[in-house]
């Protein structure tokens, strides 16, 4: 996706943590690897780690919890409804590409909109 590689490093640069939660199976390790955006990853969950799937908050709170994140400070970034939904059920801020009424959504028209997002804050 356009601009995925730019906001990787930027958010490697300014000490953001990123993780993967995705409904694909294990085949998501081998497109990150080959595509050489795994290291930006501190943890990758795929539909065969076990979690219930989106919009349940199980993985979200997993991650919370495992790795101490503040949920007021956490985004889930995503592309489609059940994305925001995903987000809304487990107390996290949505960047999504729709527009939505949750209030803790917001709204980007390409990934290279999100830095913008933190600078705002």
């Amino acid at each position: 996706m356009p601009g995925a590689r730019e906001v990787l490093a930027w958010a490697d640069q300014v000490g953001i943590r990123n993780f993967v939660y995705t409904h694909k199976g294990d085949n998501a390790f081998t497109i990150l690897r080959d595509l050489g955006l795994e290291s930006y990853f501190t943890e990758i969950l795929t539909s065969q780690s076990g979690f219930a799937r989106k919009p349940s908050p199980e993985a979200a709170n997993y991650l919370l919890d495992k790795y101490q994140l503040d949920s007021d400070k956490t985004y889930y970034i995503g592309d489609r409804t059940l994305d925001v939904e995903f987000a809304q059920n487990s107390g996290i801020q949505s960047i999504n590409f729709l527009e939505s009424s949750y209030e803790g959504n917001h709204r980007i028209q390409s990934l290279t909109d999100i830095p913008h997002i933190f600078e705002s804050k």
